[in-house]
């Protein structure tokens, strides 16, 4: 978050508006709460259900939709934009991934823009004017869509869950978008089956980029003494989060749902 607020440079037409997610402590809520309040970024706070943590994974950590739903709402409930861009995660946009979106806006009229996002999963110094190329040989060869809904979409779709909330997080990778498939106006609409690439199609992605922008997911460990590569960190946490979810689910299921269906 440090980085993306010190190096990121938008433009006069852009803001930047933080959705703080439900944690599992308060004082964690109020840590990140005090940064941004501290660096005078403007954020607000999805409110959290008063439970215990293993229930609040599930009622509120894991449904990241939820988030995703209150935080396309309140932002044009507030400021009333003619574009809402989502990235969730720790994103970074370039001068060159921000520009190209913004050239989208200006030369066509789509509903929604799904814009192409790549971990950065080897240690590589990166800022405002990094170019896609330079990234090539140090992204994850998977990646996935963001959303960027303008205010006609969202005219059309608030009625309804934008992102269906009941599904948990990495349940299901297009979940993203099954509630607005059935908009035509959707530039780079052929991201939405395309969430992993292989390097041998690399020119297909310069390809990509330049139609659609990108954006930059920080490494999970930025600190200057973490390994270079974190390729296996970014499998062995995948293979503690499908383990931890396992004995989630688990335990939803022997102690939390016989309370509910009790009650």
């Amino acid at each position: 978050m440090k980085f993306i607020i010190d190096n990121e440079r938008l433009p006069d037409n852009f803001d930047r508006f933080w959705t703080v997610n439900c944690l599992e402590t308060e004082r964690k809520v109020q840590n990140l709460t005090g940064f941004l309040i501290a660096r005078q970024e403007r954020f607000n706070v999805l409110s959290c259900s008063n439970k215990t943590v293993a229930e609040k994974y599930v009622a509120d950590i894991l449904r990241a939709n939820k988030a995703r739903n209150f935080a396309i709402r309140s932002s044009f409930k507030l400021f009333k934009p003619h574009w809402v861009f989502l990235f969730d995660g720790s994103q970074f946009l370039t001068e060159e991934g921000l520009g190209t979106i913004t050239k989208v806006l200006k030369t066509s009229i789509p509903l929604l823009h799904l814009t192409p996002a790549y971990r950065l999963i080897y240690k590589y110094a990166i800022d405002w004017k990094t170019k896609f190329e330079e990234i090539i040989d140090f992204i994850c060869e998977a990646g996935d869509a963001q959303i960027g809904m303008n205010k006609v979409a969202y005219a059309i779709l608030k009625k309804w869950e934008i992102f269906e909330e009941d599904l948990l997080y990495s349940m299901d990778k297009r979940q993203q978008i099954w509630a607005l498939d059935t908009i035509e106006a959707i530039h780079c609409r052929d991201l939405a089956t395309r969430l992993s690439s292989n390097r041998q199609f690399i020119r297909k992605e310069i390809e990509i980029v330049e139609r659609c922008g990108y954006s930059i997911r920080l490494p999970f460990y930025p600190n200057p003494e973490a390994p270079h590569n974190q390729t296996k960190m970014y499998r062995f946490k995948e293979k503690l989060k499908r383990s931890a979810l396992r004995n989630l689910k688990t335990k939803i299921q022997e102690q939390i749902m016989p309370k509910y269906e009790n009650d």
